[in-house]
């Protein structure tokens, strides 16, 4: 990613961050106030420089692609219906149920143990 710094005061002119995608991800959140629920979900393709520039109200975000072909690393946010159908895939039939499971008392007593 590219950051200019110009139109905030500081001597200089851009910074060169090179990241994991996660990382990106927090700082383009960061940058364009994104909501932190969003930030999972912004795309940030490979083989390419993500320039942010500073504007009068916020920072604007360009993507300049190199041409590479590569995967498509980005997922989109699930809905909670999908979520509770992997989960019934799974063989949890109940997504309440499972959560009532783990608030149980789950250390067993000295008699259980057979001690």
């Amino acid at each position: 990613a590219v950051v200019s710094t110009q139109s905030t005061g500081e001597k200089g002119g851009s910074v060169f961050v090179i990241c994991h995608q996660a990382v990106l991800r927090c700082i383009v959140g960061y940058l364009l106030d994104i909501p932190v629920e969003e930030i999972p979900y912004i795309k940030i393709p490979l083989h390419t420089v993500i320039k942010i520039v500073p504007t009068a109200y916020g920072c604007e975000r360009e993507d300049i692609k190199f041409g590479i072909s590569s995967a498509i690393t980005h997922r989109d946010k699930q809905s909670v219906e999908s979520i509770e159908k992997r989960l019934i895939d799974a063989g949890i039939n109940k997504v309440e149920e499972s959560r009532k499971d783990k608030s149980e008392r789950v250390i067993p007593s000295l008699e259980e143990l057979s001690i």
